[in-house]
């Protein structure tokens, strides 16, 4: 049995994460199994369990990992932003970025993005609470900064959260292509930019 700190347990680990988020991405989350990922990695479907205890196992480590990245890009990016508006655009435009990131190496099909969307928001509501946080404190900021009037952060975070679904969710629906690398995602970036200006513009002292 291999040693869970060698080298070669760990690249047949990345191994099976990277096959099974392929899977998923194409085909979704419920219709791909255990036995689609263990072919496709080219071994025995026991043999997995070794590297993971079980799907939702797997899921959990491939959902922290784009999370987690996303959250270090933007703190990465917003160092070199001052304006609270600006810094809220980024963080928007860093949420729906690893969706296009991802595409660049996995066909994501729209019916398992939108598959995916809805077990973060049901199954990772940790995750969602913490995008919901970033978002109140940026408006926070904004309002300490003499940037916006006082108001409620939370709301208004909020409503901004679920425009920006609404228009994701909106600009894959009308599209015929079948995959969510093919849409263009400068427009979805650019209406967010247009709505966060109005928001600020409205929210000035």
């Amino acid at each position: 049995m291999l040693s869970k700190k060698s080298k070669i347990y760990d690249n047949r680990y990345r191994q099976i994460k990277e096959t099974a988020t392929g899977l998923f991405a194409y085909y979704g989350y419920y219709k791909t199994t255990l036995d689609d990922i263990s072919e496709k990695v080219g071994i025995k479907k026991n043999s997995l369990y070794y590297y993971f205890e079980s799907k939702e196992e797997l899921l959990d480590v491939i959902v922290t990992e784009i999370f987690e990245n996303m959250i270090k890009d933007y703190e990465r990016k917003s160092a070199a932003v001052s304006s609270s508006a600006e810094k809220l655009k980024l963080f928007l435009t860093e949420l729906m970025n690893p969706h296009y990131k991802s595409s660049e190496r996995f066909k994501i099909t729209k019916s398992a993005f939108f598959e995916f969307e809805q077990i973060i928001e049901n199954s990772y509501k940790n995750f969602y609470r913490r995008v919901e946080g970033i978002l109140f404190e940026l408006l926070e900021g904004g309002i300490k900064s003499g940037e916006l009037r006082k108001h409620d952060t939370v709301e208004t975070g909020r409503f901004i959260l679920e425009f920006v679904q609404a228009v994701e969710f909106r600009e894959y629906s009308k599209s015929s292509l079948n995959f969510i690398s093919e849409v263009d995602v400068s427009n979805l970036i650019k209406r967010t930019d247009k709505f966060i200006d109005l928001i600020f513009n409205g929210l000035k002292k």
